[in-house]
């Protein structure tokens, strides 16, 4: 057995095998194995083509792999050495790439000439061979866990504590109809006059003389919609203490994934509802997307290598060297067909949304659409037309403020629609899943992550259960409540920080 570790140089094509099946443990469940498997080869080309160029310089077999192990080590695990080298708190100048690369080059060079000189690397195989293997292995171990784990560790809701909820029987004609109608990134009014000087009290007035409550001081649970959303359907706060973490694209994607499991749906389901959904998956097919998009997931596999963090950390710099001009005609090129697909998504979302709320009265349904308005990008006016884009970076609060003119006009059809009769209840809930996140003309503080739109219209007109500052993890404990005689206990209306990394 000695014998085969040493002979046998196998760690250089395990490099990226190991790679590979890292990002799938980290991430698991949350990839699409299509893309997993296309970097594999991508890597394992890659790897082998460096292999064949040892060959031509070294003329031995396990020289050329160790080699390959040590260029291929550089290439895939860049990101994480040099976030180590970062995380020491050095000065910043020996940890810039002014002083790295040309080191780096220089240690490359003189390494594969100092290696030719070696006889003896049966030791360097065997251990290498070992601590791939070993690696392989324990990743091959916490993956197989996983899968056979009976709990699923994507669902961040797993730990909460059960509703005990005590259903009494509703009769079908007693059951409304609900609509719970999110605008992304929606400010309350109250936030929109304080930080950009913006008066929006005549979208509260509309509503209120259509029959709507207004709840002018609510803050949303969380900045971030995928756990904003996800606890709302949820109807609870997650265990897990998210405030003032540093939070990647892991949680956030947990946090859509959660949300095809909440309790709302599942609900209203088992007491005879139809369910419908538009918005946040591109094909309807689920609540939110399960898993990353493929431009996420292709980013997953990238950014950490050398070329992915060159591509991140200078080649960015040459961008700015276009002048205005040049860098308008290249936005243009690139985002042209992207801004028109944005546009029709959100207004598919409005437009299925309009004909539920069109159709005729009949079983009861629950409608969730989510439209990314007035959340950037900036691209619409307050008529709905795309923007010249040419002042798109000088009207972040101006570009956003536009999108809430034009957003306001979507939501005049949705009030109008909400109060028409029909044979059974009607619940229309329009809400804003959390506060402007970006830059305000004056100074902002964490608040302004959270001042959002929080709307609702019950068609008794009966609101005693709501109340002015109420946040959205309530928000169906109290339609619970109102509608199937539930008896939650209303939780602390509290805001939850999410650091993006």
């Amino acid at each position: 057995m000695r014998e085969y570790i040493t002979r046998l140089p196998m760690h250089w094509i395990m490099v990226p095998v190991f790679f590979i099946l890292h990002i799938v443990n980290e991430f698991y469940g949350l990839l699409y194995n299509t893309i997993v498997f296309s970097y594999l080869g991508y890597y394992l080309l890659l790897t082998v083509i460096v292999f064949f160029v040892g060959k031509l310089i070294y003329r031995s077999n396990k020289k050329s792999a160790v080699w390959t192990t040590v260029l291929m080590s550089i290439f895939l695990f860049w990101g994480v050495f040099h976030d180590f080298l970062k995380g020491f708190g050095m000065p910043r100048f020996f940890t810039s790439y002014t002083l790295l690369l040309p080191v780096l080059f220089f240690l490359v060079l003189f390494f594969t000439w100092i290696f030719r000189k070696r006889k003896d690397v049966n030791k360097i195989t065997a251990l290498l061979n070992i601590i791939f293997a070993v690696l392989i292995v324990i990743d091959l171990t916490l993956i197989a866990y996983k899968y056979l784990s009976p709990g699923d560790e994507n669902d961040i809701s797993r730990n909460n504590p059960p509703l005990n909820i005590d259903i009494k029987p509703v009769p079908d004609s007693l059951k409304p109809d609900i609509y719970f109608i999110v605008f992304d990134e929606y400010a309350s009014s109250l936030s929109l006059k304080k930080y950009f000087n913006f008066d929006n009290y005549t979208l509260d007035s509309m509503m209120e003389s259509n029959g709507f409550y207004v709840a002018k001081n609510s803050r949303s649970n969380y900045n971030a919609t995928p756990l904003s959303v996800s606890s709302t359907f949820n109807i609870q706060y997650f265990r897990e203490n998210f405030e003032g973490v540093l939070t990647g694209a892991k949680i956030l994607q947990q946090g859509f994934y959660t949300l095809n499991l909440s309790f709302i749906p599942k609900f209203l389901k088992a007491n005879g509802y139809q369910v419908y959904h538009y918005g946040l998956d591109p094909d309807n097919t689920n609540l939110a997307p399960v898993k990353f998009s493929d431009k996420v997931c292709r980013k997953i596999f990238f950014i950490h290598t050398f070329p992915g963090r060159i591509e991140r950390d200078i080649l960015w710099n040459f961008k700015i060297l276009l002048s205005s001009k040049e860098q308008l005609a290249l936005w243009r090129r690139v985002s042209n067909s992207g801004v028109e697909k944005y546009r029709q998504e959100v207004m598919n979302n409005f437009h299925h949304l309009i004909d539920e709320m069109n159709k005729p009265f009949g079983k009861a349904k629950f409608v969730y659409a989510h439209m990314l308005l007035p959340h950037s990008p900036f691209i619409l006016d307050r008529n709905g037309n795309i923007v010249d884009q040419s002042k798109k970076e000088s009207q972040v609060s101006g570009g956003y403020i536009e999108q809430v003119l034009y957003t306001n006009k979507l939501i005049e059809q949705i009030v109008h629609l909400s109060t028409k009769s029909g044979g059974r209840p009607r619940v229309v809930i329009i809400e804003g899943d959390h506060g402007f996140r970006g830059d305000t003309p004056v100074p902002n503080t964490r608040e302004t992550y959270f001042m959002n739109l929080s709307t609702f219209y019950f068609s008794d007109g009966d609101y005693r259960l709501l109340y002015d500052s109420i946040s959205p993890v309530n928000t169906f404990r109290v339609v619970l409540n109102k509608y199937f005689k539930t008896n939650l206990p209303l939780l602390k209306d509290t805001t939850i920080l999410i650091n993006y990394k």
